[in-house]
Parts: C-alpha cells; sequence; structure tokens
C-alpha cells in the first residue's frame, strides 16, 4: 500500500477513480497498521510472565474499534468506486459528469467525517485506568468501560455493522453483475467487430499497411477503449476482493445479532476472539491484495513501479 500511494502520487490524480484508489490505498495501509498493532499487542500479551505496566489485551481491544473505523471508510470507498464506475458505464451520458474529482473527494473527505463522528461516542465509552494488585502492590493499566457501553455498542451494530456493511455488500455485488455484464458484451462486440474487420480486407484482397502514416478513424477510439476496458477490469476485480474479504464479517456480525453471547468477555469469548482474528487475516489479505490489481491493468502504474525496483515488463 505504501508503493500504491506512492505511484498514485507520481502519475497525478487526475482522474475520479485513480483519487478513489488513492485513498483507498492509504485507509488499507492505516487497517494494516492497526491490524500489525493489535497483533504485537496480542503477543506480548500470551507471553507468560510478562510484566508489562500496561495490560495488553486491554490496549489490544482499543485498537480493535480504531481498525473498524477505517475499515468502514475503506468499504464505503470500494462502494463509491464501483457505484461509479457502473453507472459510467451503464449510463453514459447521465453520469460522465456527474463523477467529477472535485466531487469525489468531497465524497471521500464526508466518508471519513462520518465514519469519525459515529464512532466517537463508542470510543468514549473505554479508555486505560490504574489498578493496583493488594496482594503484589504493583500497578497495571487496564480497560474501563462506561455505564452505558451496551447500549452504544448495540446501536453501532445495528447501525454499522447490520444496515451499512450489508447495503455496502450488497450494491457492490449489484455493481459487479453489471461490470462482468458489460465487460462480456464489450469482448463480444469487439470479437465481433474483429472478425468483421478481416472479412472485409480479404474480400477487397488487401491489408493496410504498415508502414501508413494515415490512422484509421476508429483508431483513437479503439485505444481510448482498451484503457477505459483496464479500468473497469480493476474496479470489478477490486470490487470482487471486497466482496469476497468482506462476507465473514457480514457472517460473524449476523452470528453476533442472533448469539449475543458470542462477544468479547463473555460466553462464547474464545470462539469469538478466534473467529474474529479468521476474520481479520482474511481482510488484511483483502487490503494487502489490490497492489496485483493495479500492477496488472494500468500500465503506467506498471512502468513507474518497475523503474522504482529497476526491473523490466
Amino acid at each position: 500500500n505504501a508503493v500504491n500511494i506512492a505511484v498514485f502520487l507520481k502519475l497525478g490524480l487526475a482522474d475520479p477513480v485513480t483519487i478513489s484508489f488513492f485513498a483507498l490505498s492509504v485507509t488499507d495501509m492505516v487497517c494494516l497498521l492497526i491490524a500489525a498493532y493489535n497483533w504485537l499487542c496480542y503477543t506480548l500479551y500470551r507471553v507468560p510472565a510478562g510484566g508489562w505496566p500496561v495490560d495488553m489485551f486491554s490496549l489490544m481491544y482499543l485498537g480493535v474499534w480504531y481498525f473498524q473505523m477505517v475499515y468502514d471508510v475503506s468499504m464505503l470507498i470500494t462502494t463509491y468506486t464501483a457505484v461509479q464506475k457502473c453507472c459510467c458505464i451503464a449510463l453514459p451520458l447521465h453520469f460522465k459528469s456527474v463523477f467529477t474529482k472535485t466531487r469525489t473527494c468531497i465524497v471521500i473527505a464526508a466518508f471519513i467525517v462520518i465514519c469519525m463522528t459515529s464512532y466517537v461516542p463508542l470510543l468514549a465509552t473505554q479508555g486505560l485506568q490504574r489498578k493496583t494488585n493488594p496482594a503484589t502492590n504493583a500497578s497495571t493499566y487496564t480497560i474501563w468501560y462506561a455505564s452505558d457501553r451496551e447500549e452504544i455498542i448495540s446501536a453501532n451494530d445495528i447501525i454499522v455493522r447490520i444496515i451499512l456493511q450489508n447495503a455496502c455488500e450488497i450494491i457492490v455485488v449489484s455493481c459487479l453483475i453489471i461490470l462482468t455484464t458489460s465487460l462480456r458484451r464489450h469482448s463480444k462486440f469487439r470479437h465481433s467487430v474483429s472478425i468483421h474487420s478481416l472479412s472485409e480486407c480479404s474480400s477487397e484482397g488487401s491489408l493496410p499497411s504498415l508502414g501508413s502514416q494515415e490512422t484509421p478513424i476508429g483508431a483513437k477510439t479503439s485505444r481510448i477503449s482498451a484503457k477505459e476496458l483496464q479500468v473497469i477490469k480493476s474496479v470489478t476485480l477490486v470490487s470482487a476482493i471486497f466482496v469476497t474479504c468482506n462476507f465473514p464479517r457480514v457472517v460473524l456480525s449476523i452470528a453476533r445479532t442472533i448469539v449475543p453471547e458470542m462477544d468479547t468477555f463473555r460466553r462464547y469469548h474464545n470462539i469469538h476472539l478466534t473467529s474474529q482474528m479468521i476474520r481479520r487475516v482474511i481482510e488484511v489479505s483483502g487490503a494487502s491484495g489490490n497492489f496485483i490489481i493495479y500492477y496488472k491493468f494500468n500500465r503506467r502504474f506498471r512502468e513507474i513501479v518497475n523503474r522504482i525496483f529497476k526491473c523490466s515488463d
């Protein structure tokens, strides 16, 4: 993701999709940093007789909600990118001028503000407090919760974990279907045009001269179409990764709603913790995998990466 950010800055944030991918790389990198922090805290927590002045499990749990907050921003950016490209493909005349660079920046900024604001009440219900063990007279900082925390978490679960993420999943899946259908239709059209052109050349008994300086009328359009096709493919694959990696989160959210005891420090604490860690690994893998898509389907992105690492195509 650090490479993604550097390359997109070198490319220039010249269009809405590039801006969205840049913002997605930033939020994904922040998610990965928070995930690394959480895993480090949990590893130190499992060290026997660590003697840490702060309870490492408490530190890990405090970071979980920050990860959720940033992940929600990534989720909204991915959904916006899928909707943007889907609308431009399905109804290009209506939406070509709607998704501008300025509006994309405003929408992404709004996503960040909304997500941060929605998590402020929850983050305000937790913190660290100093506790002294009477037996050893040693002080340790552990987590504390406000009395109204359960009500706030319940509201957050309904708004974010159920309504928002399920809506994003459904919207992106719908966009995926439309984008995939468009790709197939475009592929069939190009194939039929190619066969028709070859048959015309054969009937005329001549082929276009390779050395000719004249450019066919459709050449420029073909090049633009090919570039747009690569953008569609990249958006489609990024959306597909999101749908796949976000699905465990949807399932676990539903399970948590049906079985309230499947939560931290409750009856099914261990099952909850294990399933959440597996889910986190899947999400982190998805956040790290977009680089391959950008490299594969963006020629200029690939050229800059090769230049940075001094490798050839």
